[in-house]
């Protein structure tokens, strides 16, 4: 969620709370909270129209456009503050910061690369004791019957970069505003173990597809996402998976939904019978509490996967 607010400006706008124009401001910012933009900006407008002075009301509303995502009307109303000689110092520097957000958020093609290394020990590599079989992925892995608990160090490695396409121009759903993004991310995760290599993993993704957001509204998305599977660095699975996604967002809280199917291909003759079909989905919740410090969220899942061989897959 977008957290925006400018501070500072012009105490006329707000020093009277029993002033009908500091109730409309202060209802305007209710709304905010619970993402309602529209309503919001609205609002903001009807009080410029009888009081266009008041600069406190014109920076909450470049702030409305750009949690709207409408950055083109929320860059021009922050410059015309900036214009002003008359505005704050204080308001001058957080609009000079929200158009730096404006400028990063509205850019057409993005592109974000990361990259995190880690080093550790891992006490456990083989499982455990009398166990012959590894996780991963929901899926089981044989190894050597009766081998003993093994320790080695290891370095991990996430790396990859992320791509996002924002149309320029908002389209009209049901009356409200939503933006069109095209995402894509290619990652590399990588556990490698020092001595003890045929147990190192290595996972491949690439994945793309659409967006629909409708700031305070929704968001919506179907990804279309494949997994390259190394395990002792040797290739054993491809996952095909779709991955669609639809979450409302209720002011401060948030429902998702989310899907997932996958067909998961393995090679070698250690993992015939393995080759299956995955199904999941999951409802999860979420809510900021204490003035958004705070993020809490529940969910549960349900998943079945279909395996060429009976009694792997659930």
């Amino acid at each position: 969620m977008l957290a925006w607010g400018i501070t500072g400006a012009h105490a006329q706008s707000t020093d009277n709370s029993n002033d009908p124009t500091t109730q409309q401001f202060l209802k305007a910012l209710e709304q905010r909270d619970t993402g309602d933009y529209l309503a919001e900006i609205s609002a903001l407008e009807n009080i410029l129209q009888s009081q266009p002075t008041l600069t406190r009301v014109h920076a909450e509303l470049a702030v409305a456009y750009f949690q709207s995502l409408n950055f083109t009307a929320a860059r021009a109303e922050a410059q015309k503050l900036l214009a002003d000689p008359a505005t704050p110092p204080a308001v001058r520097a957080n609009l000079e910061r929200l158009l730096t957000s404006i400028d990063r958020d509205s850019r057409t093609h993005l592109f974000t690369p990361y990259i995190s290394l880690g080093y550790g020990h891992d006490t456990n590599v083989n499982v455990g004791p009398g166990a012959d079989t590894i996780q991963i992925g929901g899926n089981a892995f044989s190894l050597a019957p009766g081998v003993p608990r093994q320790s080695d160090n290891y370095t991990q490695l996430n790396a990859g970069v992320s791509y996002r396409y924002l149309a320029p121009q908002q389209m009209q759903i049901m009356n409200r505003p939503a933006s069109f993004l095209w995402q894509a991310n290619a990652s590399l995760y990588a556990n490698e173990y020092s001595s003890l290599s045929k147990y190192s993993l290595e996972v491949a993704t690439v994945s793309t597809g659409p967006s629909l957001v409708s700031a305070g509204r929704y968001r919506t998305s179907l990804n279309v996402q494949v997994d390259d599977i190394s395990l002792g660095h040797q290739h054993i699975a491809d996952y095909y998976g779709v991955n669609p996604n639809y979450t409302w967002i209720m002011g401060k809280a948030e429902l998702a939904l989310d899907a997932s199917v996958q067909q998961r291909r393995f090679t070698g003759i250690a993992n015939n019978g393995h080759d299956s079909n995955y199904q999941k989905v999951g409802l999860t919740y979420g809510r900021q509490l204490l003035d958004d410090r705070l993020t809490v969220q529940v969910g549960a899942n349900t998943w079945k996967e279909d395996a060429d061989l009976a009694g792997i897959g659930q």
